[in-house]
């Protein structure tokens, strides 16, 4: 079969509809996971290489009620955590309503020998917990009396992954401890269709060798023979810390776990995707497979295997993830035909513009700064102070220190129903879109269309969000009205 046969037997995905991101920086990392998580003619690649990541999507069925979730698997341009942070935040911009980025990859341990709590073994895989990601080489080199050195002081807070992903980790927890972990039937399922394509997929046999330090006298006390005492790969919580640099160095990791209670892995990229994801308002977490113990015997015999297991888990993580954020709209508005998953957002746009370059700009009024715009068509134009720019009408000037103003103030409240979305706080949400209702209505003649339907949808599916909430009467009230907010938004491009 030619590649363009092959190619057109793809299913074509909206990147519009990508609302889950895995960052994967190696290429073995990249292959474990499309291997792990479908079969390579169920990836759509016709997005490819594009300016800080490439990436191919696919589709992952939700396990509970709900429509499958829609994921991109990004490779950054390099290693590292500056890297990572750049791929997630070009990411952010030309997916526009991505909404959760998971970091999946192979890792260092910093295994505690006699301790089944916090001995990591090769194979097994590490999730980031409460204790979260924190970069170890961000800080001060201090002179420590008690040691007789100077060390590195850390001068940054860890970062916790969402509470999604933690409940989520809880739950399969629970599978785990009652004997069912899933992930492991999904490697066990997958792991043969990888092992055909490369024998590296295959779990490794033999020991591994344990470099220990005294961690007083710096010198080395001993090697340790280990050979994980069980078959499959076990699950384990706890703080991941990450750096620009390969840790081979078991003083340094030994100092790193005993430091802060609970670190059980070392890796490069976390930091960035924290980082990144903190300041656009998106959800995260860092899954790991552990192929080495960041010592003098670091090889590369575990990675691809190890690649394996953090994809399947990462695997069970998505098809759990949860779909309300995808507001369900069973009726019809104006004629268009709606599943039980489409978002008000995306009704609204294609009531506006039913072609699909008009509604990809349109779908851009409705996202909050920081505006990502969806790089396959020209950008829209900027929300501007000096002058306004209407698709139906020449440039608009608006120089009025009182519609900058209420703009100013419009847009705030704007950016507070986001951050009450992406926190889940559903009761300010709530309360700042009827506020925001009430500031549109006093609004001045000449604020434009785009700010006015930009502001309806949005107070629309804050609507929408509360109307899941509350009782039978009240939530038809609500959807009701947004419906009619909806309807007010489509008529300003008529």
């Amino acid at each position: 079969m030619t590649n363009n046969e092959l190619e057109g037997n793809r299913p074509r995905i909206d990147p519009r509809d990508v609302t889950i991101a895995v960052v994967l920086p190696l290429p073995r990392e990249v292959v474990g996971a499309e291997l792990m998580f479908a079969d390579r003619t169920d990836f759509d690649d016709s997005i490819g290489v594009q300016a800080g990541f490439r990436c191919s999507l696919c589709r992952i069925p939700a396990l509970h009620q709900g429509s499958p979730h829609t994921v991109a698997l990004a490779q950054p341009s390099q290693t590292g955590n500056n890297y990572a942070a750049i791929c997630v935040t070009r990411l952010a911009y030309y997916f526009p309503n991505l909404e959760s980025v998971i970091l999946c990859g192979i890792a260092g341990a910093a295994p505690t020998p006699n301790d089944n709590e916090r001995d990591v073994f090769l194979g097994d895989i590490v999730v980031a917990s409460r204790e979260g990601v924190l970069q170890y080489d961000f800080g001060h080199h201090m002179w420590h009396p008690d040691s007789g050195r100077y060390e590195l002081e850390p001068r940054r807070w860890a970062i916790p992954p969402h509470d999604v992903f933690l409940d989520i980790d809880n739950e399969l927890s629970r599978l785990d401890l009652h004997g069912v972990p899933p992930w492991v039937d999904r490697l066990n399922e997958r792991l043969p269709h990888l092992g055909a394509i490369n024998s590296k997929f295959r779990r490794p046999a033999g020991h591994a060798t344990l470099y220990q330090y005294d961690l007083v006298e710096g010198t080395n006390c001993s090697t340790i023979g280990r050979v994980p005492p069980y078959d499959n790969p076990k699950l384990f919580r706890g703080g991941i810390r990450s750096a620009n640099c390969v840790l081979r160095n078991p003083f340094l990791r030994d100092r790193l776990r005993d430091r802060t209670p609970r670190v059980l892995a070392v890796e490069m990229e976390g930091a960035g995707v924290a980082d990144a994801c903190k300041n656009l308002s998106l959800r995260f977490t860092v899954i790991r497979g552990i192929c080495d113990y960041c010592d003098n015997n670091k090889n590369d015999h575990w990675q691809f295997y190890a690649a394996a297991v953090a994809a399947a888990y990462t695997y069970c993580v998505i098809e759990r993830m949860p779909t309300v954020s995808r507001l369900p709209l069973v009726q019809t508005v104006r004629g268009l035909p709606t599943s039980d998953f489409t978002s008000i957002e995306r009704l609204g746009a294609a009531a506006v513009a039913p072609n699909e370059r008009s509604a990809s700009l349109t779908t851009d009024i409705q996202r909050l700064t920081p505006r990502r715009s969806y790089p396959t068509f020209p950008p829209t134009s900027a929300f501007t102070f000096e002058g306004e720019v209407d698709k139906h009408s020449s440039v608009v000037p608006q120089s009025n220190a009182l519609l900058r103003a209420f703009k100013m103030e419009l847009e705030q409240q704007l950016r507070d129903m986001e951050h009450s979305t992406v926190n889940h706080d559903w009761n300010r949400l709530f309360t700042v879109a009827r506020t925001a209702e009430d500031t549109l209505a006093d609004a001045p003649a000449t604020l434009d269309a785009e700010t006015r339907a930009k502001s309806l949808y949005e107070i629309a599916r804050a609507y929408f969000s509360q109307s899941q909430l509350v009782g039978d009467n009240e939530r038809q009230s609500l959807i009701d009205h947004a419906k009619e907010l909806v309807r007010r938004a489509q008529n300003l491009f008529q």
